[in-house]
């Protein structure tokens, strides 16, 4: 069963899943809760505050690649090597000696190491977007495109997976191994809700392929419904189009599709109001006076008049009053008398003859 709960940023569609993972945690149900990776951590934590001691333990908060990871635990597969972005390269280069003159267009590149990790980000792209050998081969003979530089990608493409099938997996290739061992009893009363997701990959499709015949899924999208105006280039385009590719992944796994459950947009406030009464609301919730003054000379002068004061010369004058006698306590420096800047310029020049050693301050302010 796949439930599709669609709403724009701001209407509540977290809120809502949150809300129906505790209801099934009250009830004694258990629930699978899928974000994206990188917040799997805020997850957990925002489930246990909901949920507290006793019925966090009825949701499990995964990623895709961590239910992989359980699912292969599971089921067999966990032990089989992926390989890392370096080892990805070395495989490249492994599967560009292996077609010897078959690559003539690339032949000046088959011993760049930078050649290499392209190739092996390129490939990693496709095989993301779920893009064969084969079909970037049948792509190639299409009118319009490179013919060899496609042609030859494919090549090196197709040996790269022969080269892979005795080697390992990359890390997308764990997914989808996990989604072909799948098993019912694994969601034996468990619903499944997906949230912040915006697309999903080729491995994630194959998940969510397996999930849907067995699990009740119910997944948001950020998306104002499924109808689409315009053409594919509003805002939501995206998201509507992820939603018709899930709904018709459904159906032809003959998997019920309920109604989508769209969400209303956070409310604006709508009433018109002069730009006059806005700034004078603004300045009554600030505290400040109901009417804004315009700042006079008179505030300005002392600023703009105040003599420059350097830390330098209240040095010198330290210095000679010190030699002559007439200093030898601390009041003596400073004066209400005195602008703001000379006051300063000579707390300044103090910190300075102390932090020199050249003078001393006792407790008692001499």
């Amino acid at each position: 069963m796949l439930t599709l709960i669609l709403g724009p940023s701001g209407s509540g569609k977290s809120t809502l899943l949150l809300q129906r993972l505790k209801q099934n945690a009250q009830e004694g149900r258990r629930s699978i809760f899928l974000v994206p990776e990188q917040f799997t951590s805020s997850t957990e934590g925002a489930l246990y505050r909901l949920l507290g001691d006793t019925l966090s333990g009825y949701v499990e908060s995964y990623s895709f690649t961590s239910l992989a990871e359980t699912l292969l635990r599971r089921y067999g597969g966990a032990a089989v090597p992926t390989l890392t972005e370096a080892g990805r390269a070395v495989l490249v280069r492994r599967a560009l000696d292996s077609l010897l003159d078959k690559v003539v267009y690339y032949s000046r590149q088959r011993q760049s190491a930078a050649f290499c990790e392209k190739a092996a980000q390129t490939i990693d792209e496709l095989k993301s977007a779920g893009v064969t050998p084969d079909a970037l081969a049948a792509y190639a003979g299409a009118p319009g495109v490179d013919h060899d530089k496609l042609g030859e990608l494919a090549l090196i493409y197709g040996a790269y997976e022969s080269l892979l099938a005795g080697t390992g997996m990359d890390p997308g290739d764990r997914v989808e191994l996990a989604a072909k061992q799948l098993d019912a009893d694994f969601f034996a009363g468990r619903g499944v809700y997906i949230d912040e997701f915006d697309t999903f990959n080729a491995s994630k499709r194959a998940m969510l392929a397996a999930m849907l015949p067995v699990a009740d899924v119910t997944v948001t999208l950020c998306c104002d419904g499924l109808q689409d105006q315009t053409s594919g280039m509003g805002l939501f385009a995206g998201a509507k189009r992820v939603a018709a590719q899930l709904g018709g992944r459904a159906r032809d796994l003959f998997t019920a599709v309920r109604a989508p459950q769209p969400l209303v947009g956070a409310a604006e406030y709508t009433r018109p109001h002069k730009p006059e009464q806005l700034v004078q609301a603004w300045y009554n919730l600030m505290g400040r006076s109901l009417r804004r003054r315009k700042p006079d000379q008179e505030r300005f002068e002392p600023l703009v008049t105040a003599p420059f004061v350097s830390v330098a010369s209240r040095v010198s004058h330290m210095l000679r009053g010190l030699l002559r006698g007439s200093l030898s306590r601390i009041g003596q420096l400073f004066s209400r008398e005195e602008s703001r800047s000379t006051n300063v310029a000579t707390f300044l020049a103090l910190l300075e003859l102390i932090r020199a050693g050249r003078v001393r301050v006792e407790d008692n302010g001499t």
